[in-house]
């Protein structure tokens, strides 16, 4: 049977990509078949590269703040307890243009070989608008 385990995200390593966002995988040892992270976007931050993934669901649960995800190139404004259901084949990219940070958790189904992230160009009206940050 497996342990129990309970987490803290400050306890976590951060991974640092150049998109203004902490991004905190959760360690492996549960449900082998999820995986699960945090995501802590600074005010005017932006999560690239857009992507989609061929054969995994991906739900965002916002737990602080609130930011605009684009889905298949449409813009979702998603606010503190919203959640984000992304079927496989949907790109999708988050950004926070507020003046406050946006704190996420992330859980794909199933987990899977990184092979399974196609990664596209941003959308355009997204770079249209740059600098959009607050």
């Amino acid at each position: 049977m497996a342990k129990a385990t309970v987490i803290h995200a400050d306890d976590l390593e951060p991974r640092l990509p150049p998109t203004r966002r902490v991004f905190v995988p959760l360690p492996q040892g549960g449900d082998p078949n999820v995986m699960m992270g945090f995501v802590f976007m600074e005010a005017g931050g932006l999560m690239t590269p857009c992507h989609y993934h061929r054969t995994r669901t991906e739900y965002y649960f916002v737990l602080r703040g609130d930011g605009i995800i684009t889905l298949d190139g449409e813009d979702y404004h998603v606010g503190q307890h919203g959640v984000v259901v992304i079927p496989p084949g949907v790109t999708h990219i988050w950004r926070n243009p507020h003046k406050t940070p946006l704190e996420y958790l992330w859980v794909m189904y199933p987990n899977q070989a990184t092979d399974d992230v196609v990664n596209v160009g941003t959308p355009s009206h997204i770079l249209e608008q740059e600098p959009w940050r607050a």
